[in-house]
């Protein structure tokens, strides 16, 4: 199982993408040009669907019930 270390979003010259970094602990990493688009849409799911999912993070809430994001 690969473990989350890390992730980094970046601007690029473009303006009409991010670059979407992610770190494993062991030191893993790979990124991803994403499109606006694709940015939003992703942001949306995650936010309507955290509240069905929450309750699977278990030891992983963090300070008030939320999980802990980088």
């Amino acid at each position: 199982m690969c473990l989350l270390g890390q992730w980094l979003l970046e601007g690029v010259e473009d303006h009409q993408s991010l670059i979407l970094t992610l770190t494993t602990v062991d030191g893993f990493e790979v990124s991803f040009r994403i499109p606006h688009a694709t940015c939003r849409t992703l942001g949306w799911s995650l936010q309507h669907d955290a509240d069905d999912d929450t309750s699977d993070l278990g030891d992983s809430l963090g300070v008030a019930g939320k999980p802990e994001i980088n």
